[in-house]
């Protein structure tokens, strides 16, 4: 399953989830907007590295970065994961739709 796919499925499942009043969640669009289109500027949305997803749940709040099955982080990504981790966040490279399902089981029931 590639990495667009993935994101549809999650979104669609997340917002079923949240709408069920189990957890909150916010997707990250960490790319590029143009605010002055004559003069090439941009404004760029979130970090370069930030993760794809944040989880509510009721337990625990974890970051989530989507990745196809042979997706890698970039070195951006692994640095905001190590930061994550030491404030003891949690933090999680999901690569299929039942990871997805398993991680939100533990944080939201």
């Amino acid at each position: 399953m590639n990495e667009r796919h993935l994101q549809r499925q999650a979104i669609e499942y997340l917002t079923y989830e949240q709408n069920s009043g189990r957890l909150l969640f916010l997707r990250v669009n960490s790319g590029m907007i143009p605010i002055d289109a004559a003069r090439r500027r941009m404004v760029r949305m979130a970090p370069a590295g930030f993760p794809d997803l944040i989880i509510f749940g009721q337990r625990r709040t974890v970051f989530v970065e989507l990745k196809s099955e042979k997706g890698k982080q970039t070195e951006s990504q692994r640095e905001f994961e190590r930061k994550a981790q030491t404030l003891n966040y949690q933090y999680a490279v999901i690569r299929s739709f039942i990871e997805l399902q398993a991680l939100v089981q533990t944080i939201s029931h």
